[in-house]
């Protein structure tokens, strides 16, 4: 299937105050949330999820049914935080990538935009690991994305080939 769960053992606050723009509805979850999304899953402490409204009639496909006035809603984007937030994605090959930080972002895909990818924005001492190759950032203002198989890396990262026989000389 094709949708997102969010799962937590908190509290879930539903914020339709406005506060975030007249565009958006925000739904906080605490403690030890998950995401189940069917190209990743992330892990953290707290989520800030941000539902665009939509002009357009609620569907049975929609993530949130139900809105006033019979209004679709779907995920813009998601904030996780905490000490540790955790993001399991299989890429090209069946291969996991494990990444790490302590703030992540995920944009959704625009399905009205052809070419619109998910993308998963790391913050704050981000890591990657992928394969041998562990990137890690030096910096705490380095930001790491990912996005289908691609990892952009904006700031300074050292790498690490880890549990193989390393590089070859010459």
């Amino acid at each position: 299937e094709k949708r997102t769960v969010i799962d937590a053992d908190g509290s879930v606050i539903f914020d339709g105050s406005g506060r975030f723009g007249e565009e958006y509805q925000a739904v906080i979850f605490e403690k030890n949330v998950v995401v189940a999304n069917p190209e990743f899953t992330m892990t953290s402490d707290y989520l800030t999820a941000f539902f665009r409204k939509s002009s357009e009639p609620a569907t049975a496909d929609d993530s949130i049914t139900g809105e006033p006035e019979d209004k679709a809603s779907r995920l813009d984007r998601a904030v996780a935080t905490g000490d540790e937030v955790t993001v399991r994605k299989t890429i090209a090959d069946g291969e996991v990538q494990v990444a790490k930080s302590r703030k992540a972002t995920f944009f959704a895909r625009d399905p009205k935009v052809k070419g619109s990818f998910d993308e998963v924005v790391l913050e704050v001492w981000p890591w990657v690991q992928r394969g041998n190759n562990l990137i890690i950032a030096k910096s705490e203002d380095t930001v790491i994305i990912l996005r289908r198989n691609e990892m952009i890396v904006n700031g300074p990262v050292r790498t690490e080939i880890v549990g193989g026989g390393g590089l070859t000389p010459g």
